[in-house]
């Protein structure tokens, strides 16, 4: 302040004009983080998580949002193990996690990805390629329904699970030759 006092009119002008620069930027920026917090606040949000078996046997996970969401702001993938939905302008905080009594679904929980993207994932027992044909989902005004049909297995599935047994039973003929083997070789 005593700058100011004893300075002269140009040093004067330039302190006042700096600090207003920086109090005016200031505002901005209390201002901005103020507008991001209550759009975040005002965000849709996954309300509930619910599964039911269904009477045909088929398995159905739903998720509750709290508003209206747009079809092209859903995305359902499916990845190695498990089905991945990913929703814009969706906030899944706090995440959850729901385990699932079904034969081919584990569980499902839901995170935040990024600020305006939610993610959900139902994860699987086998793969996701295996169910992708018996599966469905469908968008509502408040929801997203996803149907995963029970079905037998398929002749390839079966094979496929035969053919590892065979090679399983094999290792295990092959294990027990060589233990006696090394048993052998131990005694002399």
């Amino acid at each position: 302040m005593k700058f100011i006092r004893n300075g002269r009119v140009r040093d004067r002008i330039l302190d006042f004009v700096s600090r207003a620069i920086l109090i005016g930027l200031s505002a901005l920026v209390c201002l901005w983080m103020m507008s991001g917090a209550r759009a975040q606040a005002q965000a849709a949000e996954i309300a509930a998580i619910r599964s039911e078996a269904l009477p045909d046997g088929s398995f159905a996970v739903d998720f509750q949002f709290s508003a209206p969401v747009a079809k092209e702001d859903v995305a359902v993938d499916f990845l190695r193990n498990f089905i991945q939905v990913s929703i814009r302008g969706m906030s899944a905080y706090p995440a959850r996690t729901e385990k699932l009594s079904h034969s081919i679904l584990e569980k499902v929980f839901t995170y935040q990805y990024q600020p305006d993207l939610a993610r959900a994932r139902v994860l699987l027992r086998g793969q996701a390629s295996a169910i992708q044909s018996k599966s469905s989902w469908t968008l509502g005004k408040t929801g997203l329904r996803i149907v995963v049909k029970a079905g037998k297995p398929t002749s390839t599935q079966v094979k496929a699970e035969a053919s590892d047994s065979l090679s399983n039973k094999s290792a295990a003929i092959d294990n027990s030759s060589q233990d006696a083997d090394e048993a052998e070789v131990v005694k002399e």
